[in-house]
Protein backbone atom coordinates (compact mmCIF):
# COMPACT_ATOMS: atom_id res chain seq x y z
CA UNK A 1 0.00 0.00 0.00
CA UNK A 2 1.31 3.43 -0.94
CA UNK A 3 1.07 5.68 2.10
CA UNK A 4 -0.38 9.10 1.54
CA UNK A 5 -0.67 12.07 3.88
CA UNK A 6 -3.66 11.47 6.16
CA UNK A 7 -6.46 13.48 4.67
CA UNK A 8 -10.15 13.59 5.53
CA UNK A 9 -12.21 11.97 2.81
CA UNK A 10 -14.34 15.12 2.73
CA UNK A 11 -11.29 16.81 1.15
CA UNK A 12 -11.43 14.31 -1.74
CA UNK A 13 -14.72 15.24 -3.45
CA UNK A 14 -14.44 12.75 -6.33
CA UNK A 15 -13.97 9.80 -3.96
CA UNK A 16 -16.84 11.05 -1.79
CA UNK A 17 -19.15 11.38 -4.80
CA UNK A 18 -18.10 7.95 -6.07
CA UNK A 19 -18.91 6.28 -2.74
CA UNK A 20 -22.17 8.23 -2.36
CA UNK A 21 -23.27 6.70 -5.67
CA UNK A 22 -21.97 3.18 -4.99
CA UNK A 23 -23.30 2.62 -1.44
CA UNK A 24 -27.02 2.88 -2.40
CA UNK A 25 -26.57 0.10 -4.99
CA UNK A 26 -26.57 -2.40 -2.12
CA UNK A 27 -29.55 -2.12 0.18
CA UNK A 28 -28.01 -4.66 2.59
CA UNK A 29 -24.93 -2.48 3.16
CA UNK A 30 -24.42 -1.81 6.89
CA UNK A 31 -22.51 1.38 6.08
CA UNK A 32 -24.33 4.59 5.33
CA UNK A 33 -23.38 7.75 3.50
CA UNK A 34 -23.28 9.74 6.76
CA UNK A 35 -20.32 7.60 7.91
CA UNK A 36 -18.21 8.84 4.97
CA UNK A 37 -17.64 12.13 6.81
CA UNK A 38 -15.59 10.25 9.39
CA UNK A 39 -13.15 8.51 7.06
CA UNK A 40 -9.52 9.49 6.63
CA UNK A 41 -7.73 8.40 3.48
CA UNK A 42 -4.55 6.57 4.53
CA UNK A 43 -3.33 4.72 1.44
CA UNK A 44 -3.70 3.44 -2.08
CA UNK A 45 -2.92 -0.02 -3.39
CA UNK A 46 0.58 -0.26 -4.78
CA UNK A 47 0.06 -3.33 -6.97
CA UNK A 48 0.85 -1.38 -10.14
CA UNK A 49 -2.04 -2.82 -12.17
CA UNK A 50 -3.56 -0.30 -14.59
CA UNK A 51 -7.07 -1.48 -13.70
CA UNK A 52 -6.74 -1.04 -9.92
CA UNK A 53 -7.90 2.04 -7.99
CA UNK A 54 -8.13 0.51 -4.51
CA UNK A 55 -7.88 2.87 -1.53
CA UNK A 56 -7.67 2.33 2.22
CA UNK A 57 -9.32 4.55 4.82
CA UNK A 58 -9.54 4.69 8.61
CA UNK A 59 -12.72 5.52 10.48
CA UNK A 60 -11.85 8.33 12.92
CA UNK A 61 -14.76 7.86 15.31
CA UNK A 62 -15.50 4.86 17.51
CA UNK A 63 -15.79 1.82 15.22
CA UNK A 64 -18.76 -0.51 15.50
CA UNK A 65 -17.05 -3.89 15.99
CA UNK A 66 -20.06 -5.61 14.39
CA UNK A 67 -19.27 -3.87 11.12
CA UNK A 68 -17.11 -6.50 9.42
CA UNK A 69 -17.20 -8.24 6.09
CA UNK A 70 -17.25 -7.39 2.42
CA UNK A 71 -19.97 -6.24 0.07
CA UNK A 72 -19.47 -6.31 -3.68
CA UNK A 73 -21.05 -4.76 -6.74
CA UNK A 74 -20.19 -6.18 -10.14
CA UNK A 75 -20.79 -3.69 -12.94
CA UNK A 76 -20.10 -3.22 -16.62
CA UNK A 77 -17.39 -0.77 -15.50
CA UNK A 78 -15.44 -2.87 -13.04
CA UNK A 79 -15.88 -4.60 -9.73
CA UNK A 80 -16.34 -2.59 -6.54
CA UNK A 81 -15.88 -4.34 -3.20
CA UNK A 82 -16.23 -2.53 0.11
CA UNK A 83 -14.23 -4.24 2.86
CA UNK A 84 -14.89 -3.48 6.51
CA UNK A 85 -11.84 -4.69 8.40
CA UNK A 86 -10.82 -4.66 12.05
CA UNK A 87 -10.09 -1.50 14.05
CA UNK A 88 -11.90 0.89 11.75
CA UNK A 89 -10.08 0.10 8.52
CA UNK A 90 -12.26 0.49 5.43
CA UNK A 91 -11.08 -0.48 1.97
CA UNK A 92 -12.65 0.46 -1.35
CA UNK A 93 -11.40 -2.19 -3.76
CA UNK A 94 -11.95 -1.02 -7.31
CA UNK A 95 -10.61 -3.33 -10.01
CA UNK A 96 -11.04 -4.41 -13.62
CA UNK A 97 -11.57 -0.94 -15.10
CA UNK A 98 -8.80 1.48 -16.07
CA UNK A 99 -10.84 4.68 -15.86
CA UNK A 100 -12.19 4.82 -12.31
CA UNK A 101 -13.20 8.49 -12.07
CA UNK A 102 -11.42 9.30 -8.78
CA UNK A 103 -8.07 7.77 -9.74
CA UNK A 104 -6.47 11.09 -10.78
CA UNK A 105 -7.55 12.68 -7.49
CA UNK A 106 -5.75 9.96 -5.52
CA UNK A 107 -2.66 10.38 -7.68
CA UNK A 108 -2.62 14.11 -6.83
CA UNK A 109 -3.00 13.37 -3.12
CA UNK A 110 -0.04 10.99 -3.31
CA UNK A 111 2.03 13.99 -4.35
CA UNK A 112 0.50 16.29 -1.70
CA UNK A 113 -1.31 18.28 -4.35
CA UNK A 114 -4.67 19.38 -2.92
CA UNK A 115 -6.10 21.27 -5.89
CA UNK A 116 -9.80 20.87 -6.57
CA UNK A 117 -10.94 18.44 -9.27
CA UNK A 118 -11.34 19.89 -12.73
CA UNK A 119 -14.69 20.14 -14.55
CA UNK A 120 -13.39 17.40 -16.87
CA UNK A 121 -12.91 15.07 -13.87
CA UNK A 122 -16.47 15.76 -12.70
CA UNK A 123 -17.72 15.01 -16.23
CA UNK A 124 -15.83 11.71 -16.15
CA UNK A 125 -17.55 10.85 -12.85
CA UNK A 126 -20.97 11.75 -14.30
CA UNK A 127 -20.32 9.61 -17.39
CA UNK A 128 -19.21 6.69 -15.23
CA UNK A 129 -22.53 6.60 -13.39
CA UNK A 130 -24.62 7.50 -16.43
CA UNK A 131 -23.53 4.29 -18.19
CA UNK A 132 -23.12 2.12 -15.10
CA UNK A 133 -25.07 -1.13 -15.15
CA UNK A 134 -25.07 -3.74 -12.44
CA UNK A 135 -24.22 -7.24 -13.58
CA UNK A 136 -24.83 -10.55 -11.86
CA UNK A 137 -22.44 -11.43 -9.10
CA UNK A 138 -22.52 -14.89 -7.57
CA UNK A 139 -20.81 -14.11 -4.25
CA UNK A 140 -22.14 -11.03 -2.50
CA UNK A 141 -21.28 -11.07 1.21
CA UNK A 142 -17.86 -12.57 1.83
CA UNK A 143 -18.36 -12.46 5.59
CA UNK A 144 -15.82 -11.56 8.22
CA UNK A 145 -12.20 -11.09 7.23
CA UNK A 146 -9.51 -11.79 9.83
Amino acid sequence: MKKIPKIKLTQAPLIMAFLKNIIPLRDDMPFDIEMLKHLTLIGMCGCGQKDCATITCRYIKEWNEDLKGSWGVNTNQGIIILHFLNKGIFELEAIDYEQFPYRSEVQRLLHKNYIKPTPKEYEKLDRYFKYLKEENMNVVNLGEIE
